[in-house]
């Protein structure tokens, strides 16, 4: 049996990478086997490459840019490392990805204009991703939701520049809706509150959060 895929996903400056690292090491002092993996693999595929390129708008503007074609570079350098990620799954405890499929699951319908095109735009990454590349679904969704403020406080601490999301804040307004409608409706989606009215919270006491689900999520395997 394979094991289960437990992704944290949330808008950029959201405390992923952090919250990631602190997972691994706390389930690895537990003596649970972590295969981990993050993306998109901007260095390791040829789709993470021109990822990185659009992320620095070198294609153009968002709103002139076919939300499908951008889906399908996210999705192909998934499939570039299929392989690795079905090694990860027989031959660990637990496969934790910092960003996967859930994020073109709420990128990507975020840029339809009117209900129509958003379901179109969802059942296009379905079926793009699960069935046509076979990827496999994640167990668990694990959706750090910062506010604006709080996201704001967070990407200072990095000192970088915006990429094209997140200088963009009315689109990724509508990239969190998306979020916030699979953790209502999709049982596989739980929302984690990064900070209350814009003060952030102890980033400890989010990965204790964080880590008892993952625990509950093995303990059912």
């Amino acid at each position: 049996m394979h094991a289960p895929i437990i992704v944290l996903e949330g808008l950029d400056a959201c405390g992923k990478s952090t919250q990631t690292e602190l997972l691994i090491q706390s389930l690895e002092k537990r003596k649970v086997s972590v295969g981990y993996m993050r993306f998109p693999g901007y260095e390791k595929t040829p789709a993470g490459n021109r990822i990185a390129a659009y992320l620095r708008g070198e294609f153009g503007d968002l709103a002139a840019l076919d939300p499908k074609m951008i889906a399908t570079l996210y999705a192909s350098d998934r499939f570039f490392q299929l392989e690795n990620v079905e090694n990860l799954c027989k031959e660990n405890d637990v496969v934790i990805f910092d960003r996967g499929v859930s994020s073109n699951l709420i990128y990507t319908p975020a840029r339809g204009k009117n209900d129509a095109e958003i379901q179109e735009l969802q059942m296009f990454v379905e079926k793009l991703e699960y069935k046509i590349f076979g990827f496999p679904k994640e167990s668990l969704v694990i959706f750090l939701d910062a506010s604006e403020g709080g996201r704001l406080k967070i990407h200072a601490a990095k000192n970088r520049l915006p990429d094209l999301h997140e200088s963009d804040e009315k689109y990724l307004k509508k990239v969190r809706e998306r979020a916030l409608m699979h953790c209502e409706k999709d049982f596989r989606w739980v929302k984690i509150l990064v900070d209350r009215a814009g003060e952030l919270r102890r980033r400890e006491e989010i990965a204790d959060q964080i880590l008892n689900l993952v625990l509950e999520k093995l303990q059912k395997k």
